[in-house]
């Protein structure tokens, strides 16, 4: 994977984690 596909999962990742951090 290119760095900027990661960047895109861990900010997706995180974005879930704040919106709902129950998970």
């Amino acid at each position: 994977m290119h760095i900027s596909d990661i960047a895109k999962e861990n900010f997706l990742v995180a974005a879930s984690v704040n919106v709902d951090p129950v998970k």
